[in-house]
């Protein structure tokens, strides 16, 4: 059920106006890749993984790359979601949840990046492409994932210390 509700989430933030503008193409902050740091959360754990896995693949049919966005970029998310997991699984903590979001946000970077915008799309320039995805990661998944995943899972915990 977490699943469904983190792919829903996840649909809903990437095409919904005005967030749709700002989701696809060369300068992009997906803001629904914020949800990818569930997965550093115990209580959603690999459900977050699947969620945002899913997600994806349903927000890229309205990409206008394609059936390769929608493969890639289900891809990306699957592994930098899963790094995200894995990392924070051993490692619990502030820099841990930090340093996997920026591996996760590098992931996703070169993956959309190089092979959608620059061998899909044709866009020259492959480094500076690699390096702007990766701006809008940071700022989606580092800054923003990080502070709600944070208060997310201290809600978490007071909640089940109170009841």
């Amino acid at each position: 059920m977490k699943s469904l509700i983190i792919a829903v989430l996840y649909v809903v933030l990437t095409i919904t106006p005005p967030l749709n503008a700002i989701s696809y193409g060369p300068i992009q902050v997906r803001v629904s890749d914020a949800l990818l740091m569930l997965a550093s959360i115990e209580y959603f754990g690999l459900e977050a993984v699947v969620g945002v896995t899913v997600g994806c693949a349903i927000a890229n049919i309205a990409s206008m790359y394609g059936p390769p966005d929608i493969v890639v970029g289900t891809i990306a998310n699957l592994i930098a979601a899963s790094a995200i997991y894995l990392m924070t699984k051993k490692y619990k903590g502030i820099v841990m949840r930090v340093i996997s979001g920026i591996a996760a946000s590098v992931i996703i970077a070169v993956l959309i990046g190089y092979i959608i915008l620059h061998l899909v799309a044709g866009i020259p320039g492959p480094l500076v492409l690699i390096a702007s995805v990766l701006v809008g990661e940071i700022i989606a998944i580092v800054i923003i994932g990080t502070i709600v995943s944070t208060a997310i899972e201290r809600r978490l915990r007071h909640r089940l210390q109170a009841g």
